[in-house]
Order: C-alpha cells, then sequence, then structure tokens
C-alpha cells in the first residue's frame, strides 16, 4: 500500500469492532417501500442468482475481483432495495473486514457505495462498510471511502446525517482506533457539519463537531493535522453560521502560524503550515462580518509574511490576494505592504510567487496602490534580461499587461509600463518569449490604454514593422532557415513573431473596437500576412479575415457590403500579384479566403472570387491547385445556401463537373467525393470539424 508512515499500525486496522445498527431493519421502512417497490418472485431468483455469482467473483481472482467490485451498483439495482439492505451490503461490509482482501478490490468497492438513492435514503446498514474503509491503510481506499460519504451526505436529509454521522466520526476519533480513522474525519467533517446546521436540534452536535475539529488540529500525528488544516477551510467554506465558528477556526490557524506544535510544544512541519495557510482565504471570508475578525486576519497575514519559512511566505504569496479580496475592498488596502513585502523578499523564490500573483492582488487593491506599489516594482523585474529564464520573464510580461486594468491607464506607472513593453515588442536583443508573450497581450493593452491614443499607436506601429518582411535590411529566407541559431541572431524576422502577430488581429479585443479600427491598424498587417513566405502566417490571416467577415459582412446597413471591400478586393489584387511572380502557394490564398468566408460575402463578392478560383484555379496545370479548387468548391456545394445566387451556383456545379473528369486520380477524386455528397477532407484543423466555421452540423 502507499499509506502514510511515521505512526504505529495495530495489527488488523480493518477488524475494528462493527459499528452498531449493522443489519437492523431501516426507520420509516415504508417510505423506501414506495421508493424502491418490492420485486416480483421472478427478480428474486435473478437476485438469488446475481449476489451468487458477485461472492463466487469477489472470492475469485484479482482481475475478476475487480471486476465484480465495479459491478456492486448494478448487483443492488437486480436484487432490489430489500435484497441490498438485508444481503448484499451486509456481506460487502464483512468483506472490506477481511485483511485477504486486496486494496484494489476495497477501493473500487469503497466508489460504488453510493447505494443511496436505491436504497431511498441513508441507512445504518450503508454506513458499516464504510466506516471500516475509513481506517483502511491503503490512502486511494480511504479517499475513495471519504468521496463517496460526502457524496451519500449531499444526498441524505439533514435529520439522516444527524442520527448517523457524527456518531460514527465520534467512534472513528476514538481510543485505539489508528490515526487513518481520524484523517478521515477530517475530510468528512465539513460536509458532515454543514447538513446537521440545517438538521432540527442539530446544535449539540454542531457544537461537538467543532470540538473535534480542534482536537485534530492538536493531534500527534502529523499526517492529521495536514488533513485538519485542509479541513479548516472546507468548514468555513460550506459553514451557515460563518460568524459563530469563525472566531475558533482563527484560533486554528493562529496555532498552526506559531510555528510549534500545540501538543508537544515542538516545531510545526512545514508541511502542515503550508496548508494552513491554504485555508486562510476562506477563514477570511468567514470573518469578513466583524472588524475584530478582519483585524484578526490582518494580524495574522502579517505574522506569516515575517515567517522564517520561505515556504510560508511562498504559501502566503499565492493566496493573499484571495484573502484581500475576501475581506472587503475596505480592509483590502491594509494588505498593500504585506504584498510588498512578500514582493521584495530576500528568498527570490518567495519574490517571484508574489510576481506571479500580482495581477490577482492588484484586482482587490485601490488603483493608487496598483500605481504606487505592484507596477513599478513588476516592470523593474519585466525589463531585466538577467533576472530568472525567459519564459519566466514572459509569464511576468503577462501579468504586467494585466496591471493596466487596476490602475489608472493616464498614470505615470501605467505610462512607464506602456513605455516598457513597446520597447520589449521591438527589440531584437530581447528573447523571443517576451516579445512574443507581450504580442498576445498587447490587445489587452491597446484597449487598456484607448486605442485611440499615441501610445497604442505606437504598438500597433510597431506590430507592422515585425510583419515587414520586404525591408532591405530583412534577412533572406536561407538565413531564417538556419533554425534555431538564425532565430536568435535575427529574432525581429522569427516567423513566430510573425504567426503571433497574424492571430491577435482578429482577436476578440480588437475584434470589438470595429471596422474603422480594422481599415486605419489592422489591414496593413493582414495584407503582408497573406503574402508571408511562412504557411501558418498565411492560413492565420486567412483565418482572422474570416472572423472579422463573420462579425461586420452583413451586421448592418453599414457594414453590409465590407467583406466585398476588404476581404474579397484584397484577396484578389494579391492573386493578380501572386500570377505575376508564378508564386504557386501564394495562389492558393484565393481558394483558402473563398472557402473560410463564403457565407458571409454579397452575391457580387461571392461570384467574383468563385469566378476566381474557376478560371485560375481549378484550369491550372499544377494538380494540387485543382485539388484546392476541387475541395473548396465541394464545400460551397455541399454546405452553402447560395439564397438565389444561380450564377454562382452554376459556376461551382460546373466547375467540379468538370474536375470529375480531370486526368489526375486525387483531383477526380476530390471533385467526385464533392459531387456525391461524401465528406471531404478537412483543409486546415483549426477551421472546425466540418470544414470551414460557417459550415453548421447537420
Amino acid at each position: 500500500g502507499h499509506g502514510e508512515s511515521g505512526a504505529h499500525r495495530p495489527s488488523t486496522p480493518r477488524s475494528q469492532p462493527s459499528p452498531p445498527g449493522l443489519g437492523r431493519r431501516p426507520r420509516h421502512a415504508h417510505a423506501r417501500e414506495a421508493a424502491f417497490p418490492e420485486a416480483s418472485p421472478e427478480p428474486s431468483m435473478a437476485g438469488d442468482r446475481a449476489i451468487s455469482i458477485f461472492k463466487e467473483d469477489l472470492d475469485g481472482s484479482i482481475e475478476v475481483a475487480k471486476a465484480a467490485a465495479q459491478r456492486l451498483g448494478i448487483v443492488a439495482v437486480v436484487l432490489g432495495r430489500t435484497g441490498t439492505v438485508n444481503d448484499l451490503v451486509p456481506y460487502i461490509a464483512e468483506k472490506v473486514k477481511d485483511p485477504a482482501t486486496p486494496d484494489e478490490v476495497l477501493y473500487r468497492l469503497a466508489e460504488q457505495l453510493d447505494l443511496v438513492k436505491l436504497i431511498g435514503g441513508l441507512d445504518p446498514v450503508l454506513v458499516a462498510p464504510l466506516e471500516t474503509l475509513c481506517v483502511t491503510e491503503e490512502t486511494l481506499v480511504r479517499d475513495a471511502a471519504t468521496k463517496t460519504i460526502n457524496s451519500i451526505v449531499e444526498q441524505a436529509s439533514p435529520a439522516a446525517v444527524l442520527e448517523h454521522l457524527p456518531p460514527m466520526i465520534n467512534r472513528l476519533c476514538g481510543e485505539g482506533v489508528w490515526f487513518t480513522g481520524r484523517v478521515s474525519v477530517c475530510r468528512i467533517l465539513a460536509a458532515v457539519y454543514a447538513k446537521c446546521e440545517h438538521a432540527s436540534g442539530g446544535g449539540e452536535a454542531v457544537s461537538e463537531l467543532r470540538k473535534t475539529l480542534m482536537k485534530l488540529c492538536a493531534d500527534e500525528s502529523p499526517m492529521v493535522r495536514r488533513a485538519a488544516a485542509v479541513a479548516i477551510g472546507e468548514v468555513a467554506a460550506k459553514a451557515k453560521d460563518k460568524a459563530g465558528v469563525a472566531p475558533e477556526l482563527r484560533s486554528a490557524l493562529r496555532g498552526f502560524a506559531s510555528a510549534s506544535t500545540p501538543a508537544t510544544g515542538q516545531t510545526e512541519a512545514d508541511s502542515v503550515r503550508v496548508l494552513a495557510v491554504a485555508s486562510l482565504p476562506a477563514v477570511a471570508k468567514a470573518s469578513a462580518g466583524s472588524s475584530d475578525g478582519v483585524a484578526a486576519i490582518n494580524d495574522l497575514a502579517n505574522e506569516l509574511a515575517h515567517d522564517k519559512s520561505w515556504k510560508i511566505r511562498s504559501a502566503l504569496a499565492t493566496h493573499l490576494p484571495a484573502v484581500a479580496s475576501n475581506v472587503g475592498s475596505r480592509a483590502a488596502a491594509e494588505y498593500t505592504p504585506i504584498f510588498a513585502k512578500l514582493q521584495g523578499d530576500p528568498e527570490p523564490e518567495v519574490g517571484f510567487v508574489a510576481a506571479k500573483s500580482a495581477g490577482a492582488m492588484a484586482a482587490a487593491l485601490p488603483a493608487a496602490d496598483v500605481g504606487s506599489t505592484i507596477a513599478p516594482h513588476m516592470t523593474k523585474l519585466v525589463v531585466d534580461m538577467g533576472y530568472r529564464s525567459p519564459q519566466d520573464r514572459a509569464m511576468l510580461a503577462a501579468v504586467l499587461v494585466e496591471l493596466l486594468a487596476h490602475c489608472d491607464p493616464r498614470s505615470e506607472p501605467a505610462m512607464r509600463i506602456v513605455t516598457e513593453a513597446s520597447q520589449i515588442i521591438s527589440s531584437t536583443d530581447e528573447s523571443p518569449f517576451v516579445r512574443i508573450q507581450l504580442i498576445e497581450s498587447s490587445p489587452k493593452l491597446v484597449t487598456a490604454i484607448g486605442h485611440q491614443s499615441s501610445a497604442a499607436r505606437d504598438v500597433l506601429a510597431k506590430l507592422i514593422r515585425i510583419m515587414d518582411t520586404t525591408s532591405a535590411s530583412a534577412p533572406s529566407a536561407a538565413a531564417e532557415a538556419q533554425g534555431a541559431d538564425g532565430m536568435v541572431a535575427n529574432q525581429k524576422w522569427c516567423w513566430r513573431l510573425r504567426f503571433v502577430v497574424s492571430e491577435v488581429v482578429s482577436g476578440p479585443e480588437f475584434l470589438d473596437l470595429g471596422v474603422d479600427f480594422y481599415r486605419d491598424h489592422l489591414a496593413p498587417i493582414v495584407r503582408m500576412a497573406l503574402v508571408d513566405p511562412c504557411m501558418l502566417v498565411r492560413v492565420s490571416a486567412i483565418t482572422g479575415m474570416g472572423k472579422w467577415a463573420a462579425k461586420y459582412a452583413r451586421a448592418t446597413s453599414t457594414y453590409g457590403q465590407w467583406a466585398d471591400e476588404n476581404l474579397v478586393s484584397t484577396v484578389v489584387n494579391l492573386r493578380n500579384s501572386a500570377d505575376s511572380k508564378k508564386s504557386y502557394l501564394l495562389q492558393l490564398t484565393t481558394a483558402y479566403a473563398l472557402e473560410v468566408s463564403a457565407a458571409h460575402l454579397s452575391a457580387d463578392g461571392l461570384s467574383q472570387l468563385v469566378g476566381v478560383v474557376k478560371d485560375k484555379d481549378a484550369t491550372s496545370d499544377i494538380p494540387n491547385m485543382r485539388i484546392a479548387a476541387a475541395r473548396c468548391l465541394g464545400r460551397l456545394h455541399q454546405h452553402l445556401d447560395f439564397q438565389g445566387n444561380s450564377a454562382a451556383q452554376q459556376m461551382v456545379t460546373s466547375t467540379l463537373q468538370k474536375l470529375s473528369a480531370d486526368p489526375d486520380i486525387d483531383v477526380k477524386s476530390m471533385a467526385q467525393a464533392a459531387l456525391s455528397n461524401q465528406r471531404l477532407p478537412l483543409t486546415f484543423p483549426q477551421w472546425g470539424p466540418e470544414g470551414a466555421p460557417w459550415v453548421v452540423k447537420a
């Protein structure tokens, strides 16, 4: 097994005394009779046969027994309510006590014991095997058992939970029970606590459950204390009376923060304390309604920020944004100096974790604090080329751009972020990882500072310069083909940068800025991307044009001819240029553009592009060109509603019929498949499973 070590193990942990109630007839039996009616004599015979086979298989080889355990729910359905309660579950209860039963079988039985719906409610006979499984040595078995118990608690009535679960918890925490029982209690305590709060007369049980949690937090076993530290946050999150339970939970957290074990006075393990810090946000939310509680959380966070263990400070840096968010906006500002302390922590790992959390922290703090405390420090880290690895700095660059949404975009710190980001985007000395990340974040940057601002125009101009491969200073295709060394030497011209630029053009932030923004700033990028030497860049540009056409082609009368004036005219002009250069790869752009945007074109625009494909691509000397034409026109033939455009429809059909007699076998097969409505191969996977973004699955 994989059970925890470090605690004394009794000889047979599964051989605990049977819990009270095993085999008793359930209360309110008449209610379950209605939910699960008695079986007829024939199903009873089938049930006897089913349980007989089930028992035989469970005693068989390990593989057979595992398969049988997986069928527990099916056997229960065949047996019916009475057979399940009287025969099946008691047998399982005895089986799980048998030390010879393999852990793999126990695990599957624990998963399948959620039979509440089948037996009509939470029955004590169902508690017995789960209680035994909760003290098993194997961790995975206990996890499955506690997961099943939590599921049962969610389905059962508060009264049934109050009657059966608190006594089970007391037994698992009793003298002589192995520590595994107390670990399992920690994992089910929150669900049971919340349910008992809703039960009539559950006040005493709720009080006892709180005391149990406090005892578990001071348990002598570190495995139990780890589980209890997690349970603190779960109870805080699920409790109905948060104000009533919060003081005790804060006291328990402070006990973990003291760095000494309450039971022995020895130094507490960092693994336990880190989990306690993870529960701090939930306890902070439970304490938000009390000024004293908020002050206590603030003091505790400040104490943890000065802890001697860097692991504790790192955990606090991860969870402090959630703490600040949960205490309320008025109290959140008090966490600014704590976060500043973590940002400048002498342990590099703590400072890096705090930097990664800066975006979430900024969302909880006032804008003035973000601009004065977080933004300057983050800017310094991102521009420092010697800080950690390029991949780490790229991650922080994305966080840096997020800060613009949480501070005044006209402030000096915000303008510093924009200036540095713009310089990095155009810097050939900077790592391509950082540049790519900032290019991906450029739409957020432009929208945050206002797309009409001079700073935004500067960023967009630098994106255009990245796409320009016609400059005299641009390297040759051979230089770019050098691989990694060539990429480093000519980072500005790296195809990866151009690909990311072409991708962001059709991002949601830029799409929402409208067609005027496209015309003024993005159209030059698209035109250069369509003639890029890299195939991925060209396909990305074509895909992006399809997205713009889908959004604006027929949105209103103002934009009625947008696709014709932009997409169609651009593609036709580029096709004429490609023909003059006799560039086969650039000539394919026409068919691709038609295929991706056909549903968004006007009748004239559709006819114009179909005519180009018919007259040039379908008659090309290159078979691949004719295959592309057949696939494109076939997609239109099978899926496009021509809306009375008989001229375009006739051109599509006649061209496919001509290609169906093509001497090239591949061209011929493609055209024949299109005419016979067979499924056509995908042109590019990013266009969707149906072949084009506009195709609706039947």
